[in-house]
């Protein structure tokens, strides 16, 4: 399992909080900007 740094994670995850709004505009084409807000106040635990 490779050595993974805390800039990595946080990479990660934010490109994970994107894809999710992406998804989401793709589905419904217009997506809430409170749901935008909320999907990135969202903390990885």
């Amino acid at each position: 399992m490779p050595y993974i740094t805390g800039f990595e994670r946080d990479g990660m995850v934010k490109a994970t909080r994107d894809n999710v709004i992406e998804i989401l505009q793709t589905r419904f084409e217009v997506v809430p900007k409170e749901l935008s807000a909320s999907l990135a106040q969202i903390a990885d635990k």
